[in-house]
């Protein structure tokens, strides 16, 4: 049995199509963590930190690189 831990992307996209299907796409690689805004995706991170951040940069209200800005903060 692996127990090597997976890796985990938090995906930022508030375009559902979109953001399930990077969820698809991923999970079988990765643990992934889906949220669709910004001020979301700050709340999970305070809650589960990510390895890495998969952001659209267009998003209702902050930002991507606002958030990855304040992610790295």
């Amino acid at each position: 049995m692996n127990m090597t831990r997976r890796p985990t992307i938090l995906i930022v996209e508030d375009e559902k199509n979109t953001r399930e299907g990077l969820d698809r796409a991923l999970r079988r690689n990765y643990q992934t963590l889906l949220t669709d805004s910004a001020e979301r995706a700050l709340q999970v991170l305070d809650e589960t930190p990510a390895d890495i951040i998969l952001s659209d940069l267009r998003l209702p209200g902050m930002d991507g690189l606002t958030l990855i800005k304040r992610a790295l903060a």
